[in-house]
């Protein structure tokens, strides 16, 4: 029998899941965790219903990367990150 891999975007998930505003849900302390709740639960919910023999999540880095090298526009005219994202991500 096949084995299943998933690959997941996992900066594309967070941003989706950050934007999807139903309303601000925070940690005790008052950080936002929106972003992270949603990506969770979506990530849990895909190992539920396909039971996936393995799961990678890739996510983009700080530093720069070969991409830069080979092409310096590479991003370049992307928004910065909203402010509130950051430390959902780091979680």
């Amino acid at each position: 029998m096949a084995r299943k891999l998933y690959i997941i975007d996992g900066h594309a998930h967070i941003y989706a899941a950050f934007y999807a505003r139903m309303h601000e849900l925070t940690s005790p302390s008052g950080e936002p965790t929106q972003a992270v709740l949603i990506f969770t639960t979506a990530i849990l919910g895909l190992i539920k219903n396909h039971k996936p023999d393995m799961l990678v999540v890739a996510m983009d880095s700080k530093a720069p990367t070969f991409r830069t090298k080979i092409y310096p526009e590479y991003k370049a005219h992307r928004p910065p990150m909203p402010p509130e994202l950051p430390a959902q991500i780091d979680r």
